[in-house]
């Protein structure tokens, strides 16, 4: 096989992005799984949720990544976005309160 000459394309493969075979079959596999799991998982949750609101929202939470995309900034080398807050307190009882609230 020759070196790769500067100008040409890459000829056969795979196409960029293709999932090889064993993937491709193990996700529609754990698919089919979950797909078939949804009534338990509902059941579940809303066995969670009797028991304890603030436990049932904390699994929703860590089930939304799977199915809401997550947001990054496309101008930072697609890092996570990260909110910035800047609060200015001038003065008063309820302003210190905050204010050692805010410095933890």
């Amino acid at each position: 096989m020759g070196k790769f000459q500067e100008g040409h394309k890459k000829q056969g493969g795979k196409t960029s992005g293709t999932p090889n075979k064993t993937t491709k079959e193990a996700k529609e596999i754990l698919n089919k799984i979950l797909f078939d799991e949804i009534p338990n998982i509902k059941a579940a949750l809303l066995a969670i949720k009797k028991k304890d609101e603030y436990k049932y929202l904390e699994c929703l939470s860590k089930l939304f990544p799977f199915v809401i995309a997550k947001k990054t900034d496309v101008t930072s080398d697609d890092e996570a976005l990260q909110k910035e807050v800047n609060i200015n307190v001038i003065s008063g009882n309820s302003a210190e309160k905050l204010k050692k609230f805010l410095n933890g």
